[in-house]
């Protein structure tokens, strides 16, 4: 079967802009993940070696309680602070003011 030339061309372009875009998301992706020599690959492969390991470990107690027969134990921890406001040291008037108006509270 012969396809006339405009269907010819028209799928060589096609193919040519779906390339393009395969090798362009190739190196965006290759560029994100940061090579082992850049900082960001470093970090990356250091929290990755320790995470398989936390991952594996994991998996393996899962398994074992579960074979075990060992129901869920769900333990929660929250702790939540909140820092002073520091304010600046108060004016004599403002202090004079405070205790004239406690004195006078006292009264009624």
């Amino acid at each position: 079967a012969h396809l006339p030339q405009q269907k010819v061309l028209a799928k060589e372009r096609r193919r040519q802009t779906y390339e393009a875009k395969t090798s362009r998301d190739t190196a965006l992706q290759s560029r994100r993940d940061g090579s082992e020599d850049s900082e960001r690959g470093q970090h990356a492969s250091a929290f990755r070696s320790w995470f398989d390991r936390y991952l594996t470990r994991n998996e393996t107690m899962d398994r074992k309680a579960r074979q075990a027969g060992l129901p869920w134990r769900v333990r929660v921890a929250a702790v939540v602070e909140r820092l002073p406001v520091i304010l600046p040291d108060k004016e004599e008037w403002e202090t004079d003011y405070e205790e004239l108006d406690a004195y006078l509270k006292q009264f009624g």
